[in-house]
């Protein structure tokens, strides 16, 4: 919790170099930035830096929710350009896993119901399974179809202890 209130901070201040000491060097990490994509740590720290810029990207109205001690639920509203052209001002959950003191795997949600089906999906399972989750809402001249489900391959460790 305390990491994910430092990258908060770092957020807020757009040090990309204070976000990427909140992550972990295994990190994987699906973020707004990265239009839902899952990118390591200097990847991810890449596409804030490139969204940052841009002068749309706004992430605001953090909230947290620890769930366990190294994970925690999340949810920030958020405003964004999209892949397709167009812009998205959304709400997002984050499930954040926790390895080391660090953030270690991120997880991005359009619902915070869907997050918690995921979340106990994860709990019930050894292996790496694919969560079905639905997509967002298309962004202005998107051409995404609303409600389409989105297979995300979720890489779970045995040594994590995901409850």
């Amino acid at each position: 919790m305390e990491t994910m209130r430092r990258f908060e901070q770092a957020h807020q201040r757009r040090s990309v170099d204070g976000m990427r000491q909140c992550f972990h060097d295994d990190a994987l990490i699906e973020s707004v930035a990265s239009d839902g994509s899952a990118l390591g740590p200097d990847e991810t720290v890449e596409a804030l830096r490139d969204a940052m810029t841009d002068g749309m990207y706004l992430i605001a109205g953090w909230e947290y929710e620890p769930l366990a001690p190294e994970l925690v639920l999340s949810s920030t509203t958020t405003r964004h350009r999209t892949t397709e052209g167009g812009h998205s001002h959304e709400t997002v959950w984050r499930l954040t896993e926790g390895r080391d003191g660090l953030m270690w795997r991120v997880w991005l949600f359009y619902s915070r119901a869907d997050a918690l089906a995921a979340l106990r999906h994860l709990r019930d399972v050894s292996t790496e399974p694919e969560i079905h989750r639905k997509a967002p809402a298309p962004a202005l001249g998107g051409s995404a179809v609303p409600d389409a489900p989105v297979r995300l391959p979720v890489q779970l460790d045995p040594q994590a202890n995901p409850a």
